[in-house]
């Protein structure tokens, strides 16, 4: 006869609300499955013989129940929850056991706490192995969220590193997500929460964690609601697949003494787990042991996350160009970035300061001839990774592959990673080192910051999945733009340096692509006096503080996605670390690369996804955080800023841990990021007021000018008197007031004074609010030049065997599956016979969306001869009928004279478009132009001239154009088809080890 089907149903609990009076209906507890301990009673529907044979289960639980655990009945005699520690103080004003009409007992626990994460109470059970059924809940009443349950789990196979006894671990469960309800807080799938805890240990104690035999000993909450009175109710706990009496030799949880009513007490009794602020922490969101420090240093990748001791690291690196180490500590880096010789007396320096090294491998430790090589020895202990150079060519990235296994087996460290900066075969060179190095330099170029994010995340799709990428951040203009500045009459000691701004912009920028870490570039140092670098060392050292206000999001956590506003300006960046989210708002505009918009609006909105229910938005400011209105909304949570500035972050989260570790670091580091907000805030003032000042001598601008010059003034001088009175947050709002109307000023002169007509590039001094007073003088006297006849041979493209003799050179970058070609045809004319087509296409049908890694096709100009301080005009015309795909950069047309930075970018033209460039000749004596097709499709050039014009010869008006400037469509390619076979410049074998890519 088959057994009958039956279950047993927990009567329906009721508990008293604090402060009320009577009973208020509890959560009905699980059916069929769960054991009760606590249950006064139980009903059994089944036939007789099935309610015989349960009540006898029933009593033998009870048997071996008695006498560990706890009973939940009128005769308890007191509190079965006891305080074992935590890294907080606290008192207890109430600890008491309830018992109301209809409703089995509950704790009542009223604590006052100070600041920190954790205070545990431990309820202590008979041991139990750990079984796939093993499941704990247990209701909990609290008036703050954020109450967590754990289990007390021992590990008897492993042994406590410091202590020689069992090793014991928490395995979390769920947390109180709303305040003043009762809540189930539940610990199940206990063995795969158990792994979890256990992977983490294994990287701190570096062996391996064996969970065989592992067993619960107790049940522990962490009633930590944050700091002042926090209130709790605890009803009884419920079990799930619990064994007791199946474990040889195992105890319960160590109970500690609960503190005397009155007095603040911090317990010892955490330290039994390994896992908990108590003992040795894991968590991304606390500071390293001095245990850990004191060990060997330990440097490893750990899938794209570094880790150094086990835990994961963000390396803030600066380009080392012989600053002292101490300034370099104070200004905030963890790492020194060296590209110079090995020096042994700098590597122990930089380990007295604290600093990590990345360091380049010169001729004495990595030869060239990848042979032989100087020992590594404990001096290069603190190097944290060795930086394989930059790769600009096919058999650069080919050798790359010896030298990374010939330093690998020079490393007595084999998990040290190797990083290097390919400009081409990402791939390969992904194979070879453990991170990829990437960035450009795309402020004050026509390549918009939104580009550059696409630009940043390519890279990764073009290497190793998986491969991490480290970025490499800007802080100084590219020195051929510096030079343009000041060949065309700029000066001043501001110039050699990337406004703040604009520096935050390309370092989240850098973290929106998934950097793992931030190498800030430098050609000068940062010990030098000058206005410019006394402005650098300020927004680094603003940008490391607050990179280090946010670390673990950074270096544990990753990017998720950007989330539009209501403000077509900005966006948000997402990142996700444990028990977080983090929005950091972004003013992105259009042409921020020059000259950044106000930053600045009344109110923005975003809807951010997947924030979980309970979770609550704070706005981070120095010295404190501010709740954030937001509700639930459809597609997420909904997050409405009342005053949006340059520097807003929103951190979303329920744990007490991550905002007690915000909190502290804002405590912390509140009063230097006020100064720090104010010296800038004092640059940027009497640099707009200057340049406004000039620029006003030719016209006003702005009517308002002067209103909002004396309301920043107002709003400074407010954020003084707060920072004097200790309300930095005050303080911090008032600066940032101040910025928004001299940022106004600044972008609305900009865009009143450069040309309407031209590209921004076309004239250098176009491209900063800082060189504008300069721009109208070098306009007025390129205005009045006698410009010379075109110095440029064979610009009108008519004859393929001419450009080759006079020096036209086209080069091609060999990729798999791309077909490129420059041919002189007569398709690509507009005016004469012949014009100059570049074609890139792929052979294969899927290439139309590819990702293009390096320029497939360019073609150099002969030189030109110039000599110094002459004024060069270089013109042209391109037609090109579809956009280039595969490359944000389309074409290129680089000129020697302004490199890479001043280049125009064409990615498609409506007709015939014509293009113009100034530049002014330095101590350079010729000046060459490249055409560089970065991607795939065809572009149409022709009538290319070259030119120049003494800064001395007598002033007249300019000759006129033979032919407008204005868009011509072209003729279609059918009508030239009897012009004759299409003539084709030959490519040149061997070029990419002669002639590197622009």
């Amino acid at each position: 006869m088959p057994w009958a089907r039956s279950r047993i149903i927990s009567q329906r609990l009721r508990f008293p609300r604090p402060g009320m009076m009577g009973d208020v209906p509890f959560l009905p507890t699980a059916p069929a499955t769960t054991n009760s301990h606590f249950a006064k009673r139980a009903t059994a529907r089944s036939d007789a013989s099935c309610r015989v044979i349960m009540l006898a289960v029933t009593c033998v639980f009870w048997v071996i129940g008695a006498g560990f655990l706890p009973k939940a009945d009128a005769q308890q005699a007191g509190p079965l929850w006891t305080f074992v520690g935590g890294d907080v103080r606290i008192r207890e004003v109430v600890h008491r056991v309830e018992t109301g009409t209809g409703s089995p007992p509950h704790e009542q626990l009223v604590i006052e706490a100070g600041t920190g994460t954790a205070a545990y109470y431990l309820c202590a059970v008979q041991p139990a192995p750990v079984i796939a059924e093993l499941r704990v809940r247990l209701p909990v009443w609290a008036d703050r969220p954020g109450i967590q349950v754990f289990l007390s789990v021992v590990l008897p196979r492993v042994r406590h590193p410091q202590t020689g006894m069992p090793l014991s671990l928490l395995v979390p469960g769920t947390q109180t997500r709303v305040a003043g309800q009762w809540e189930w807080l539940t610990v199940s799938d206990v063995p795969a929460g158990l792994e979890r805890e256990a992977r983490a240990i294994r990287l701190q104690i570096r062996r391996e964690v064996d969970l065989r035999e592992a067993y619960v000993n107790g049940v522990v909450l962490n009633v930590y609601g944050g700091p002042g009175r926090t209130q709790l109710l605890i009803g009884p706990v419920e079990w799930t697949g619990y064994l007791p009496g199946q474990v040889a030799g195992g105890n319960p949880a160590k109970l500690g003494p609960n503190p005397a009513a009155g007095d603040f007490t911090l317990g010892q009794g955490s330290r039994q787990w390994m896992n908990t602020v108590g003992g040795v922490t894991t968590a991304a969101w606390s500071e390293p042991s001095d245990d850990a420090a004191a060990q060997p240093p330990l440097v490893e990748m750990a899938g794209n996350v570094l880790r150094v001791q086990g835990r994961p690291f963000f390396p803030r690196a600066l380009e080392y160009q012989g600053e002292p180490l101490d300034l370099v500590k104070t200004l905030g880096f963890n790492t020194l970035w060296i590209r110079s010789a090995v020096n042994r007396d700098l590597l122990l320096e930089a380990r007295r300061q604290g600093l990590w090294v990345i360091l380049h491998p010169d001729e004495s430790l990595l030869p060239s001839g990848g042979v032989g090589g100087r020992t590594i020895g404990t001096d290069f202990d603190g190097v944290l990774a060795w930086d394989l150079g930059t790769q600009s060519s096919l058999w650069e990235v080919q050798a790359l592959q010896q030298r990374a296994e010939t330093l690998r087996g020079l490393d007595p460290s084999p998990t040290r990673p190797l990083i290097a900066e390919p400009l081409t075969d990402m791939l390969r060179a992904s194979r070879a080192v453990d991170a990829l190095l990437v960035g450009r330099g795309p402020c004050f170029s026509e390549m918009e910051f939104s580009d550059y994010i696409v630009w940043l995340r390519s890279r990764s799709l073009l290497a190793r999945p998986g491969t991490p990428i480290w970025v490499a951040v800007q802080t100084q203009p590219d020195p051929a733009v510096l030079q343009q500045w000041q060949q065309a009459g700029a000066s001043g000691e501001r110039l050699d340096c990337i406004p703040a701004d604009q520096v935050r912009l390309l370092t989240y920028l850098s973290l929106i692509a998934g950097a793992r870490a931030i190498l800030f570039r430098s050609h000068s140092s940062l010990a030098l006096a000058d206005d410019a670098t006394r402005q650098r060392r300020l927004s680094l050292e603003l940008m490391n503080r607050e990179l280090e206000w946010i670390e673990p999001f950074l270096a544990g956590g990753q990017f998720v996605a950007l989330v539009p506003s209501n403000v077509p300006e900005v966006v948000g960046a997402l990142f996700r670390a444990e028990r977080a989210r983090l929005l950091v708002p972004l003013w992105l505009g259009k042409h921020a690369q020059y000259v950044p918009g106000q930053a600045a609006v009344d109110e923005v909105t975003f809807v951010v996804p997947g924030v979980p229910e309970s979770s609550t938005a704070y706005l981070l400011l120095p010295g404190s955080l501010e709740p954030v209105n937001s509700d639930r909304v459809a597609g997420g949570t909904r997050i409405t800023l009342r005053e949006f500035g340059p520097t807003s972050l929103v951190v979303l989260t329920q744990d007490p841990v991550v905002l007690n570790y915000v909190m502290d670091r804002a405590r912390g580091a509140g009063p230097r990021i006020v100064q720090l907000e104010r010296e800038l805030a004092d640059f940027t003032f009497r640099n707009v007021k200057s340049v406004h000042d000039q620029l006003i001598r030719e016209g006003p601008f702005i009517p308002q000018a002067e209103a909002w010059f004396r309301l920043a003034s107002e709003e400074l001088a407010s954020a003084d008197r707060a920072a004097a009175a200790g309300d930095n947050a005050a303080a911090f709002r008032h600066i940032h007031r101040a910025l928004r109307p001299l940022l106004l000023i600044r972008r609305i002169d900009w865009e009143s004074v450069i040309p309407a007509r031209d590209p921004i590039v076309t004239w250098p001094l176009a491209t900063r609010f800082d060189t504008l007073p300069w721009l109208r003088r070098f306009q007025e006297q390129l205005n009045a030049a006698v410009w010379g006849d075109n110095r440029l041979p064979g610009g009108d493209f008519e004859s393929a065997e001419q450009l080759t003799a006079i020096g036209w050179e086209p080069f091609q970058h060999g990729m798999e599956g791309i077909a490129a070609s420059a041919e002189v045809t007569a398709s690509a004319a507009r005016s004469g016979r012949m014009g100059l087509l570049l074609s890139v296409r792929g052979t294969q049908p899927h290439m139309g969306q590819a990702l293009v890694e390096s320029p497939p096709l360019w073609v150099h100009s002969p030189p030109v001869s110039v000599r110094p301080g002459d004024w060069v005009q270089i013109e042209g015309w391109v037609f090109i009928p579809r956009p280039i795909t595969g490359s944000v950069d389309g074409l290129m047309i680089v000129d020697s004279l302004g490199g890479d930075t001043l280049a125009h970018r064409i990615s498609q033209t409506t007709g015939w478009r014509p293009f113009r460039m100034y530049r002014r000749v330095g101590e350079e004596s010729t000046v060459r132009i490249s055409f560089v097709l970065t991607g795939l499709g065809e572009v149409c050039i022709d009538d290319v001239a070259v030119r120049t014009v003494s800064a001395a010869s007598p002033q007249s008006p300019p000759p006129q154009s033979e032919t407008p400037l204005v868009p011509v469509v072209p003729p279609s390619r059918n009508e030239h088809s009897n012009s004759g076979p299409l003539a084709r410049l030959p490519f040149l074998n061997g070029w990419m080890g002669n002639s590197p890519a622009p």
